[in-house]
């Protein structure tokens, strides 16, 4: 989606997509983190 909406330059489109990625990395970094907690490694 992100990809599409830089193609073509939907503003809106582009919003969205820029802060659904943002919102996927910050899960994905709390999972990693959580994960090498559980795994003893800080």
């Amino acid at each position: 989606m992100l990809r599409e909406a830089r193609r073509t330059l939907d503003a809106e489109q582009l919003r969205t997509a820029s802060r659904q990625q943002h919102q996927l990395i910050s899960a994905l970094a709390r999972t990693t983190a959580a994960l090498a907690r559980e795994a003893g490694s800080r």
